[in-house]
């Protein structure tokens, strides 16, 4: 009789460790994802950010004026420095929005799956995410636009994963508006959808739409904006004239390939030790969220090998922003944020071939 109860009590109390083991796991990796946001906020908005939130398209189309737009009719009535700290405490408010989207992601893959090899691996990816520096390096930088565009992604991620292509296209056409930076940001989604399309015959011209959309979307910001209008809005700008000729160099002289050639002829020579130290250093957590990946859907993929050579690429393809612009820890972070999606996409049986 005793030995009996002794035996049967797991069996009743193991239901009730299922339902809360999980949810509670998954909650003390966002409480360590909220000390990563807490430790690297900026004490207020980050000097030289603020031409982000006082373009517009008062004086005609330029580009990274959406933002500026909005908070016009404010800006009207009060001046930047008495707006800066709603600026601050919005950056935090969406920074921790970040954190409970991919909180609610990671829920729903964890739930999807019965093993508990996979579910703690999963779990332990969220954590990896959560301690990595993306979310501290998300917010030190207050007044940045990166925020809005990581919102924006995941928002786009969060309707592709529920096979509403069209409307996630039609969404992910204000990201080049606020910041045409988007489209790195949205390359791993891009490549993922492409790759789909190309191997899963179902949605194959609605997921190839979302992919594209903001390519076209940044295209055509690029090749819109009014040089005069850039020049009349960065004139009509509160700031020095010194900040306002970097605006212009920056805003209207800058094209691809001037980028490019900055970067090749003076950025990168004698600095490729310090990028291997930063890429080494920033690049783990991506690598091990990877692992994860392939870890958990290995079995699952018809074609192992090549899935998980799309989701390497896909991680990586952020990176290629480096080419053109010159800020090494912002944009190293992002390859973390990419390697979540390439997990989150893995599992998707949308997104990837499965084996019967």
């Amino acid at each position: 009789m005793g030995t009996s109860a002794v035996v049967a009590l797991p069996a009743r109390i193991a239901p009730r460790i299922r339902v809360w083991a999980w949810p509670a796991l998954l909650v003390t990796c966002s409480i360590a994802g909220v000390v990563g946001v807490l430790k690297g906020i900026g004490p207020t908005v980050v000097d030289g950010t603020q031409f982000y939130w006082l373009f517009s398209y008062e004086h005609g189309f330029v580009r990274r004026a959406l933002i500026g737009t909005l908070v016009r009719p404010i800006l009207e009535r009060a001046s930047f420095d008495q707006v800066a700290p709603y600026i601050a405490a919005a950056h935090v408010i969406v920074c921790l929005g970040i954190i409970a989207t991919c909180h609610a992601f990671f829920t729903h893959a964890v739930r999807r799956e019965e093993s508990f090899d996979a579910r703690i691996t999963l779990s332990g990816a969220f954590l990896v995410l959560m301690c990595s520096q993306w979310l501290t390096t998300l917010a030190h930088d207050v007044g940045y636009v990166d925020v809005y565009l990581v919102s924006l992604v995941l928002a786009g991620l969060w309707l592709i994963l529920r096979e509403q292509y069209v409307a996630a296209a039609a969404a992910m056409m204000v990201g080049p508006l606020v910041h045409e930076a988007f489209l790195f940001m949205w390359a791993p989604v891009a490549i993922v959808l492409s790759w789909s399309a190309l191997t899963i015959e179902s949605d194959r011209r609605r997921k190839l739409l979302a992919a594209l959309t903001p390519v076209l979307s940044t295209a055509a910001v690029a090749f819109f904006q009014s040089d005069a209008a850039a020049a009349r809005t960065i004139d009509a700008l509160p700031l020095s004239a010194g900040i306002k000729d970097g605006l212009k160099a920056y805003q209207i002289e800058q094209t691809l390939r001037s980028s490019f050639h900055e970067m090749v002829r003076y950025q990168y020579p004698g600095n490729l030790h310090r990028i291997e130290i930063a890429a080494a250093y920033f690049l783990l957590p991506s690598a091990v969220i990877v692992w994860a990946a392939a870890y958990c859907y290995w079995p699952r993929w018809r074609a192992p090998w090549t899935t998980l050579l799309v989701m390497v690429i896909a991680t990586l393809s952020p990176l290629t922003i480096l080419l053109f612009a010159w800020d090494l820890s912002r944009f190293l972070v992002w390859a973390n944020l990419a390697a979540a999606i390439a997990l989150l996409t893995a599992g998707a049986p949308n997104l990837t071939r499965r084996r019967p």
